[in-house]
């Protein structure tokens, strides 16, 4: 009677244990733009403001408790950073030279929830302010997107799309941004 209750006891607190679940994003692939841009910019630093680094998304139940949480194996600020020096070389950015641009990124927000099994069960968004220095001028962008999709199968791998959807889609507005100043 003491070892079943023992192994029930075990059981049930392991099935109430929330699980873990490590994704990576994969290779950032810059666009193939036919328009040279006659910039020269210098990407100075790529911060990861946001305050949980560690937990890229999570996976909870329509009460709101946490069932799940998805941690990113890549660095944010990393991976941004690559990906914008790729987008920018593709379409004709020098690294350097007369009247360059400095510029300065903070992604503030980069993060996902899926709840339910409603429509759009499957939220996420991302944030990122680019501070760009043009002589004596700076000049400050906002950039933030949102999205939404339905996923049937709840596991962490299922947040992989999204993000990596949602980062290079801001990898490019925020490109657009630098070459448009």
């Amino acid at each position: 009677m003491k070892n079943l209750l023992l192994i029930l006891a075990f059981v049930f607190f392991a099935g109430c244990s929330t699980k873990q679940t490590f994704i990576a994003l994969k290779e950032y692939v810059p666009s193939q733009s036919a328009k040279s841009a006659k910039k020269a910019i210098v990407i100075a630093s790529v911060n990861d403001m946001r305050t949980n680094k560690d937990v890229i998304a999570t996976i909870t139940s329509t009460s709101g408790e946490i069932s799940e949480y998805v941690v990113l194996n890549t660095d944010v600020a990393t991976y941004f950073k690559n990906a914008l020096l790729n987008e920018l070389h593709s379409r004709g950015v020098s690294g350097g030279g007369e009247n360059t641009i400095v510029a300065n990124i903070n992604i503030t927000e980069f993060k996902a929830n899926m709840s339910g099994y409603a429509s759009d069960n499957t939220k996420a968004s991302i944030k990122v302010v680019l501070n760009a220095i043009r002589g004596s001028e700076t000049i400050t962008k906002n950039f933030a997107d949102n999205q939404t999709k339905f996923e049937l199968i709840r596991t962490g791998s299922a947040f992989s799309p999204i993000l990596k959807t949602m980062i290079d889609d801001m990898v490019k507005r925020v490109a657009d941004g630098l070459i448009s100043l």
